[in-house]
């Protein structure tokens, strides 16, 4: 693990260097047991809240939530209200209510169990500004979807109730790897920029199928800015700019390649994306494989996204050093027997 943190640490005594990274080994010991059973295992009345827009005003319930969730059909929305599980301020909402611009609109969900989730959180790096995570998969973010107990962020609040981080950049949730979070509104506010102007230099592990025929490669593909009614992003004529950079690492017999991804432009999706559009998709990868339609059967072990955010670079927001870490290399991308250095 490469480390160049801010000034503080290296005028730690050797001692004290010792205790520190023994602290962080600690934290991260206490994450696992702190969630073990899982939060989300135990059921619950899981109350999702969504705010009503200013353009929303006036819009029936009906109409607001199918334009605000439009991967989800009316007459889903409609069962849900009919259920009595939609809610205003306390009091049950028919569907064809007007709302106002500010309401909270509650959805109530009973009973709620969520899919298990990998605890085994590694703490790499902490100071007063900012946290940097190992994060394993699969691991959402942040609440979404059908996670909202079984999450990073969440597991953080559990293990530190007084910690509070702000997210700056994700991974997704079967994505493993580096990953930095700010304590602090300034910190938040640095690296958001510094995020936004690309940069922060990053640099993922990939096992791709099919083997490239040049070591060196890049890709320049518009990536849509929203998700499609498949829930998922598209290359588009039009959308944003993007650009990855690649290197093939090492091939495998099994005609898989180690491939070094280095994103230019921090577009969702986008090296996922970019592989497949390429012939490359990831292994393990459901949603962007190249396979349209595909689907695993529902009785079988999925196989893990080979994805794994590597390393990650950017100028420290309180100490202005230029600061680099870098996460523990999976086993997937290992030499194997037969496997072969990319000529």
């Amino acid at each position: 693990m490469k480390l160049l943190p801010d000034a503080w640490i290296y005028a730690m005594s050797s001692e004290n260097r010792i205790k520190h990274q023994r602290d962080l080994s600690a934290w991260s010991e206490k994450i696992r047991r702190d969630t073990t059973p899982l939060p989300g295992s135990i059921p619950y009345e899981n109350c999702r809240r969504v705010a009503v827009a200013g353009k929303y005003d006036h819009w029936t319930v009906e109409r607001f939530l199918t334009a605000r969730f439009p991967h989800v059909d009316a007459y889903r929305w409609k069962e849900v209200c009919d259920s009595s599980r939609l809610r205003l301020r306390g009091r049950i909402l028919s569907f064809k209510e007007r709302l106002r611009a500010g309401d909270i609109v509650s959805h109530v969900i009973p009973n709620t169990t969520e899919p298990e989730v990998n605890n085994d959180i590694r703490i790499i790096y902490e100071d007063s500004h900012l946290v940097v995570i190992d994060k394993p998969a699969p691991l959402p973010v942040h609440p979404s979807g059908r996670f909202n107990k079984n999450t990073l962020i969440a597991f953080l609040n559990t293990s530190r109730p007084d910690l509070k981080v702000r997210v700056v950049h994700r991974l997704d949730r079967d994505t493993t790897g580096v990953i930095i979070f700010a304590k602090t509104k300034e910190a938040t506010s640095d690296l958001g920029r510094q995020f936004f102007h690309n940069s922060v230099s990053k640099t993922y592990l990939a096992r791709v199928t099919n083997i490239p025929e040049t070591k060196r490669f890049s890709c320049s593909r518009e990536i849509s800015s929203a998700v499609s009614n498949s829930g998922r992003r598209k290359i588009v004529a039009g959308g944003l700019c993007a650009t990855t950079d690649f290197e093939c690492l090492q091939v495998y017999d099994d005609n898989t390649a180690l491939i070094k991804a280095v994103p230019i432009t921090g577009r969702t999706n986008q090296i996922r994306l970019h592989l497949e559009s390429l012939g490359h998709p990831i292994v393990g990868d459901e949603v962007f494989n190249g396979v349209c339609g595909f689907r695993r059967p529902l009785d079988t072990v999925p196989i893990p996204l080979l994805l794994h955010a590597w390393s990650v670079r950017f100028v420290h927001p309180h100490t202005a050093e230029h600061s680099e870490f870098k996460a523990e290399s999976p086993a997937w991308a290992a030499a194997e027997a037969g496997s072969l250095e990319f000529a």
